[in-house]
């Protein structure tokens, strides 16, 4: 088994045959004091010092993940309740100052600001409207619901100047190839 596999089930494997070559070397070859491993001479007393070392540090490991997940799920919580505690203050202080007043900066709030309409919304949203009550007039209540009003691509708005002469109309050109003096013949 290679050290170099992440799961946890290989950890806890390796883990688990490391335990079994310890006891296995205090059991088995107590009166060996040094090992030749990989061309490399080690004591008995490193080689079990090394390998213990490898399982206490994964000890170590999984209880610092273990506190580290409860201090990650207690912040979880606490922000939990903060965010609550904040919408709370929020509306609080919006009803205290009101809710455009510049005085919420103070508490790090954004005052709320109305949307802007443009001129060309606010004309239609009139003309939208005119047309709507003129449909609904002679209508009963409920027939009244069903009915919007839409309003074309254009909009006229009247105004009190006079309006254009018009143009006077011409008259097309005789038959012919139009050039003066021949006949359409």
């Amino acid at each position: 088994m290679s050290p170099a596999t992440t799961s946890k089930n290989s950890k806890a494997l390796f883990i688990a045959l490391l335990k079994a070559l310890i006891s296995a070397i205090n059991s088995d070859l107590p009166n060996v004091l040094s090992f030749t491993l990989n061309g490399r001479t080690i004591t008995r007393a490193d080689l079990l010092a090394a390998l213990q070392a490898f399982i206490d540090a994964a000890t170590d490991t999984a209880t610092a993940n273990q506190v580290w997940r409860a201090k990650v799920s207690a912040e979880k919580a606490a922000r939990v309740e903060a965010a609550g505690l904040v919408s709370g203050m929020k509306i609080y202080v919006q009803g205290v100052y009101g809710k455009a007043s510049p005085e919420v900066l103070k508490f790090g709030f954004k005052p709320v600001t109305p949307p802007a309409r443009t001129v060309v919304t606010k004309v239609i949203g009139v003309t939208k409207g005119a047309a709507t009550r003129l449909l609904r007039n002679p209508l009963t209540p409920t027939e009244k619901k069903a009915l919007k009003a839409s309003v074309g691509a254009t909009i006229e708005i009247p105004t009190n100047e006079p309006k254009p002469a018009a143009l006077p109309a011409t008259t097309p050109p005789a038959a012919g190839n139009g050039r003066p003096g021949s006949s359409g013949t």
